[in-house]
């Protein structure tokens, strides 16, 4: 019997022989059963638990080996602790740790803000008992749910730092003959990795006879905590860590063999990494932060949490979230203040002939702050993503005014534009202060002298040394680069923005707010000036962002028989985050069935995105959705904008049916696909069959 626990794993948590094919079919099929048995808020959907479990997967893989996977989510949606178990009919690829396909899963679900850690032990508990053979035994092949929760053995008092404790005694009275370890794990949920590397650490100690103390930071907290004598008698520090897991107090293994590496590392190879943690650990050294208080100086010989493993692109878009709100509102702020004016003057009317102190006029130049800010907060952040610190930002976002200002560059070798560098500029200059910032912090500096280093020294060095490099050297070419751009751009014939029209709706199609969205999405917003012609990419995107949501939603309600009540209800919801530009809305109905709606999506954005570019429909707002139309951002290059804005409605609606159509054509050929099979298989043996009487009666005549 489960007792107290009754809630956290029952029998209706256990599925299995599940059809489950992928891991986004697996959470969702999770994530429908948490949400009917009411781990989750009542208003929400359970695609935020499948989020949860899909970004958790994006840090790092949960397939630990051995044909078993941990998934888990910890979000503030959910509102209890829970375990669900999933055994299939077939492995399901899973990009584990020994890259074999994955057989079952226990995936885990934790609330953001536990009301206690009774839950949170019990599932530290089953994160230790998943190496354990019998238990992977009994999971791979009992036909008997409540047996399988029995061997997890729930109930039972979690035990998890009883060994580590022993061990310190151990530690005490240890001579130098056996070298002692000490070790923290720690990763961002704190319910699987934290507690198997655990495990995995003191067997392998262990087997090569040394003495291990770990100390676990998970959700129910820090267990096992060192004391001064256990750090004293250590000969080794392990830090096996997750990115993103910061405040582990290094500070107090100052002078001490540290050695850093990453969590799933251990798990997979726990004696590899001890042997290797003794061969090239290096002394752990104290440096002052920026508020000068005590703080890790990484060692870089072995330092894992370095950005640059991550790649440049995961930098940009990371600082394109900060700039998006400035291009919504500056975008937004232009357009009504310019549609309002021309409405109210006429069509001919230049804006700028207003007085100062007149309210359009005063939203005009808002609006024009907001557009010259989003380049140096494009450049600023991507150089604090990289260099991982505040000290970034001044030099970044100077530089890049700097840059974005035509008037400050120095012209050479007869170039003189008289455009600024802009988003070009912001995607060189954020880089490059970046890692000049990161590999200056690394600089063994006196104690006197570090904390003023982020706040004195390295915002005038480097501001400098980045703005005169572009003012003197390389700004007068990337000006004319995009300058050269912005005339390619006024000059474009239909067709050729009817081609990168599709192009940018099929990017935007693709993923549904995911990078290679974002990518699309970035290439259109940085270009919007207060030229119309520079507006045309962003026309062609602001058409294919609401295409996804709508034609989903539009699918449910037309083909509604391939449908539950639920996802009809999804589907209600996606449109109403189309309308006002939200493409997420769509990303349920490519979890629960990737292949069929992403093509559809691809295809029907596409097609919305090609319309919009072959009428030259601009958007000023880096928006999308028939929201910016009706605030006035969408125009046109050859039409006015009565027209341009029902152009602009023709291309989404075009852009959601050809959408809805073919994800429906596609159900419709899925459900029908045996019949179909059947009858190309009776076609083709009565051809083969006619072909081989006719041999034979030849045959027979000769």
């Amino acid at each position: 019997m489960l007792s107290k626990q009754d809630d956290i794993l029952t029998v209706e948590h256990v599925f299995l022989e599940s059809d489950c094919k992928t891991q986004a079919e697996a959470f969702q099929e999770i994530a429908t059963s948490a949400k009917k048995l009411g781990f989750l808020k009542k208003n929400i959907s359970e695609k935020s638990l499948v989020n949860s479990f899909l970004q958790r997967e994006g840090e790092g893989t949960t397939g630990f080996g051995g044909g078993v996977a941990v998934p888990h989510a910890r979000n503030e949606d959910i509102v209890k602790s829970g375990i669900f178990i999933m055994r299939f009919k077939q492995s399901v690829p899973w990009k584990a740790l020994d890259e074999q396909p994955v057989k079952a899963i226990i995936a885990l679900i934790v609330p953001l803000k536990s009301a206690g850690n009774e839950h949170l032990e019990i599932l530290s508990k089953v994160a230790q008992r998943l190496t354990k053979p019998e238990f992977q035994s009994i999971l791979f092949n009992s036909k008997d749910k409540k047996v399988i929760i029995q061997s997890l053995n729930i109930n039972n008092k979690p035990n998890v730092e009883t060994s580590s404790k022993t061990i310190s005694e151990d530690m005490k009275g240890s001579s130098k003959k056996t070298k002692n370890i000490i070790a923290i794990t720690a990763c961002p949920v704190g319910v699987a990795h934290t507690y198997i590397a655990q495990d995995k650490l003191e067997i392998a100690a262990k087997n090569l006879g040394y003495n291990i103390k770990v100390e676990t930071h998970g959700s129910i907290g820090i267990k096992g905590a060192f004391t001064a004598n256990d750090i004293a008698n250590a000969d080794l520090v392990i830090i096996a860590v997750s990115a993103g897991v910061a405040d582990l107090k290094l500070e107090r293994f100052n002078n001490k063999p540290l050695y850093k590496v990453e969590i799933s590392k251990v798990i997979k190879n726990p004696e590899s990494i001890v042997n290797d943690a003794f061969a090239n650990a290096k002394p752990y050294e104290i440096n002052k932060s920026e508020s000068g208080q005590k703080a890790e100086k990484e060692n870089k010989s072995n330092d894992l949490f370095t950005t640059d493993k991550q790649g440049i692109m995961k930098h940009i878009m990371a600082a394109v979230g900060y700039m998006v709100p400035f291009v919504v509102f500056g975008g937004i702020m232009l357009a009504l203040s310019i549609g309002i004016a021309k409405a109210v003057y006429g069509a001919d009317f230049d804006i700028s002939k207003l007085p100062h102190n007149h309210f359009l006029y005063f939203m005009n130049q808002v609006g024009s702050i907001a557009f010259t800010l989003m380049i140096p907060i494009l450049a600023g952040f991507i150089a604090n993503s990289i260099a991982a610190g505040r000290a970034a930002l001044l030099p970044a976002m100077v530089s890049a005014y700097v840059a974005n200002t035509a008037g400050l560059v120095y012209p050479i070798a007869g170039l003189e534009p008289k455009v600024s560098a802009g988003f070009l500029g912001a995607l060189l200059i954020g880089p490059s202060v970046g890692y000049l910032v990161r590999w200056i912090i690394t600089w063994k500096v006196p104690k006197t002298i570090a904390p003023i280093m982020p706040i004195f020294f390295i915002p005038i060095v480097v501001t400098f040394l980045i703005s005169l490099t572009f003012i003197y050297a390389i700004g007068a070419p990337i000006g004319w680069i995009m300058e050269q751009f912005q005339n390619g751009l006024t000059h474009m014939p239909r067709e050729a923005m009817a081609a990168i029209g599709m192009l940018l709706g099929a990017m935007i199609g693709f993923d549904m707010g995911g990078p290679i969205n974002k990518v699309a999405f970035l290439a259109a917003s940085t270009t919007i000036t207060a030229d119309p012609s520079s507006q045309l990419f962003m026309g062609a995107v602001a058409a294919a962002i609401p295409v996804a949501p709508l034609g989903m939603g539009l699918t449910t309600l037309i083909f509604r028989k391939f449908f539950n009540e639920s996802e009809r209800t999804l589907g209600l919801t996606a449109m109403l985050m189309g309308c006002i530009g939200i493409s997420e809305g769509a990303i349920p109905f490519a979890v629960r069935d990737p292949k069929r709606a992403i093509i559809s999506n691809i295809i029907g954005s596409a097609v919305a995105g090609s319309i919009a570019g072959a009428f030259l429909l601009t958007d000023a707002a880096g928006h999308g959705g028939p929201i910016v139309a009706i605030l006035g951002a969408v125009s046109s290059v050859n039409y006015v904008l009565w027209v341009s804005i029902l152009l602009f409605f023709l291309a989404i609606i075009v852009g959601s049916i050809v959408t809805c159509l073919v994800y429906g054509g596609l159900l419709i050929i899925q459900s029908r696909n045996i019949k179909v099979f059947k009858l190309m298989n009776e076609r083709i043996m009565k051809i083969f069959n006619s072909k081989k009487s006719k041999s034979k009666n030849s045959k027979n005549k000769v």
